[in-house]
């Protein structure tokens, strides 16, 4: 009985990615309202929140915390976010002079200037 109960609660859909030619299928929980479009805008903008991760993890220490309590990890992920701010703002701001920049270039960028400035 919970299982037919939980099932009603979700529902599942698939989506084509035309650049890898993958099925991608998910499960929703969103109420039955919900068009089936709506999901499939929702599912697209997925990419773009695993790729802010995958930045905050690579360029932005988000994966290197060894907080032993609240205070601590929330710090340490105010900073991240501050440092992730601080890239996305390069990126709008530079965008016209360099389209393509990225995180991993300002990452690099700041490590040559913070090596130029720690020496002379």
């Amino acid at each position: 009985m919970f299982w037919r109960q939980l099932a009603k609660k979700f529902t599942g859909f698939s989506s084509f990615a035309f650049t890898s030619n993958e099925i991608k299928y998910s499960l929703s929980n969103a109420s039955e309202g919900v068009s089936s479009l709506k999901l499939a805008q929702m599912q697209g903008q997925r990419y773009w929140v695993e790729r802010s991760f995958q930045d905050g993890k690579s360029h932005a220490g988000l994966d290197h915390y060894q907080a032993r309590g609240w205070k601590a990890w929330h710090h340490h992920m105010a900073l991240v976010m501050m440092a992730m701010l601080f890239m996305l703002e390069e990126r709008v701001e530079q965008q016209e002079d360099y389209p393509l920049l990225t995180c991993s270039d300002i990452e690099t960028l700041a490590d040559r200037h913070g090596e130029r400035s720690e020496g002379g």
